[in-house]
């Protein structure tokens, strides 16, 4: 009799190991969810901030005095092949566009009507709001391809010498530096889950065995 019950206490110590071997993989596999969406929010939410800050430097420093004419942004054959020679030496930047101060496209490194409506950030860089930033879906293919790429797409203002905003660049970048931050990320955090649900297994082996052997 007494081997029998010592048996079924055995029995009932394994499934209480199973139940908490399970119970730790479902909390940590829950964890590890809710962990990497904190994570890749908050790193999405730092490089398109990085990333807005760089481009409103850039436009003060490179572009504002190339296109600035007194109190007007002019987008002459000769700024608009610097355009293009500038996206081409930037592995990262896909497409630059220039929005004049009544929010009418002027000029873009690939083809777009002329008659395109501005984003909505464009309106807001104009009424002084500062540089805009968002991660979305737009067309960057020559020659009118209506195909769209997933973009991190900075407005910045075009100033004046006394700080009125003119105009707007809008510019496009590849968000490959974003997508490699967040899936190191995420695979840091699957394989340190990994980990301990495998310390865990072990410890359940050597609990089984020394279990069995009393």
């Amino acid at each position: 009799m007494s081997r029998a019950y010592r048996s079924a206490g055995l029995a009932r110590s394994l499934a209480l190991l199973w139940t908490f071997l399970l119970a730790t993989a479902a909390i940590l596999a829950v964890g590890a969810i809710v962990l990497s969406s904190v994570l890749s929010r908050n790193l999405e939410r730092e490089t398109l901030s990085v990333n807005a800050r760089h481009v409103a430097v850039y436009t003060d420093s490179v572009l504002a005095p190339v296109l600035v004419r007194g109190s007007k942004v002019a987008v002459g054959d000769s700024a608009l092949r610097r355009l293009r020679a500038a996206v081409r030496a930037r592995a990262d930047v896909t497409a630059v566009s220039i929005w004049s101060r009544k929010e009418h496209l002027l000029a873009s490194t690939y083809r777009r009507s002329p008659s395109a409506k501005a984003p909505g950030p464009v309106a807001t860089v104009l009424r002084g709001g500062g540089a805009q930033v968002a991660l979305t879906d737009v067309a960057t293919r020559p020659g009118g391809s209506q195909l769209t790429r997933r973009q991190i797409v900075v407005w910045a203002p075009l100033r004046s010498a006394r700080g009125r905003p003119l105009g707007v660049a809008e510019v496009a970048i590849a968000p490959r530096s974003l997508d490699e931050s967040i899936g190191t990320a995420k695979r840091t955090i699957w394989i340190a889950v990994a980990l301990v649900f495998f310390v865990l297994a072990i410890a359940r082996v050597f609990l089984r065995q020394g279990r069995m052997a009393e």
